[in-house]
Parts: C-alpha cells; sequence; structure tokens
C-alpha cells in the first residue's frame, strides 16, 4: 500500500513538474507583434523639437552617488514619492533609502512602491523595515505579478522598471535596483556599474511645465500600470516573534 501511494505521489510530481515547465515557457515561445494602429500613429519626429525643453539630465555615475542622490530627492519631496523597482532587499542602502521614506510619509509625503511580485515576496516578506513602511498610513506598497504556482505563466511575467519620481521636479531612472549591490559603498567588492539618469523639470510648478516635461510621461506609465489586474496592493507580512 505504501509503495502505491509513493508511485503515485511520484507519478504527480512529475506531472506537476511537466506542467509547472511548460506553462512557464509556452506562453513566451511566440512572442505580441506590434500593432498596426501603434506602428501608424509612432512618429519618431515627435522626440525633437526646435523648442528648448524644459528637463535638465546628467548621468548618475557611481554608486555612491546613486545613493545620496535617491537619498536627497526623497528628503526634497513635498507632496508624493513614486519608487518602482525590480530587485529589492535588505541591507545598509536600503534601510538609509526606506528611513528617508518613512521620514517623509510622516511629515504627510504619499509613498506608492511598486515592486515586482517575484523578489518582493522573497525578500520584503517577514522583514521588519518593509512591514513599518507598510503599516504607515501615508505609505503604499504594491506587488507587481504575484507567481502562482498554479499558474505557471506567472513565473515569467517579471516586471523590470527601476525609477524614482518626486512630485514634479525630479525622476531618475536607469538600471539599478534597490539594494548594496547597486547602491552605496558599503560592500565594495562587490559593486554594479550600473548607471541611472537624473531629470530635473526646471519648470516645476508652473502651470505649463507638467506637461511639457518627460516626468509626466513617467507619471502617466506608472498610473496606467497602477490600473493593470497584474498590479495588487500587498500587505507586508510581521516579522517572526
Amino acid at each position: 500500500m505504501k509503495r502505491r501511494i509513493f508511485v503515485i505521489l511520484k507519478w504527480v510530481l512529475l506531472l506537476y513538474l511537466i506542467y509547472l515547465a511548460a506553462g512557464a515557457l509556452l506562453p513566451f515561445v511566440h512572442t505580441k507583434k506590434t500593432g498596426e494602429a501603434f506602428k501608424n500613429n509612432f512618429k519618431p519626429a515627435s522626440f525633437y523639437s526646435e523648442t528648448k525643453s524644459a528637463d535638465r539630465a546628467r548621468v548618475v555615475e557611481t554608486s555612491m552617488d546613486a545613493l545620496e542622490s535617491r537619498v536627497q530627492m526623497i528628503h526634497q519631496a513635498e507632496n508624493r514619492i513614486v519608487l518602482s523597482t525590480f530587485d529589492i532587499r535588505d541591507g545598509s542602502s536600503c534601510r538609509d533609502i526606506f528611513s528617508s521614506l518613512l521620514e517623509a510619509a510622516d511629515r504627510g509625503v504619499k509613498v506608492q512602491i511598486l515592486v515586482d511580485g517575484l523578489y518582493g515576496t522573497l525578500h520584503m516578506e517577514g522583514n521588519p523595515i518593509f512591514y513599518a513602511a507598510g503599516t504607515n498610513p501615508n505609505i503604499e506598497i504594491k506587488f507587481y505579478n504575484i507567481p502562482n504556482p498554479l499558474k505557471p505563466w506567472t513565473i515569467n511575467g517579471r516586471m523590470h522598471d527601476k525609477y524614482l519620481l518626486v512630485d514634479d521636479k525630479l525622476l531618475l531612472l536607469g538600471g539599478r535596483n534597490t539594494f548594496d549591490y547597486f547602491l552605496g559603498e558599503y560592500n565594495l567588492r562587490n559593486l554594479s556599474y550600473d548607471r541611472d539618469v537624473l531629470i530635473y523639470n526646471t519648470k516645476h510648478g508652473q502651470e505649463e511645465a507638467w506637461p511639457s516635461s518627460v516626468l509626466s510621461e513617467a507619471d502617466a506609465y506608472f498610473e496606467a500600470e497602477g490600473e493593470s489586474n497584474t498590479v495588487k496592493p500587498y500587505l507586508i507580512p510581521p516579522p517572526p516573534p
């Protein structure tokens, strides 16, 4: 009897693994093609203009500059902060950022955090600093596409966005995730060589400043993403006693 149960369990596990592999890979074999409507409406010339832009940009080169830029931006926030990241992990740089976010939230700034669902569940659950952020009334945490083992196609649908948006004034975006490998110099033996671009809206606060800035496009993208059914609010579980 025990042998029969063992054989059944083995076959169930094998079938599940086949289902998992097929479900995770097959939906991405044939990717969607660009629609004709988009092709017809896409105008490369719209990215160029004879008019001087309201935005100014500079490259953020080093990991230390990347961390300091993020902290300074958060401290300058008056109304709203948007942080979107693919991978986030506890560490010295992450604590620097989240202590700044908590300080901003405590003075009334609305903080919206969007994290990829795979790495969010792996690295944020049960962590006291993320729990503290999630329980602050001015901080909203959402996960993109939380993997479901019964729906293996959700495993590969990942979000790699990495940007920080502050009010209508500052936007930082690039290739850096939110932990020590990418930010700060806490681990000098293992540093990333990614870069960010810091964009400053010189006409922030003026009525015509928002539509003419790339910051408005980043904000519209974030709002559209948030309306997707793949993005869900997530309450970070408390740390173990």
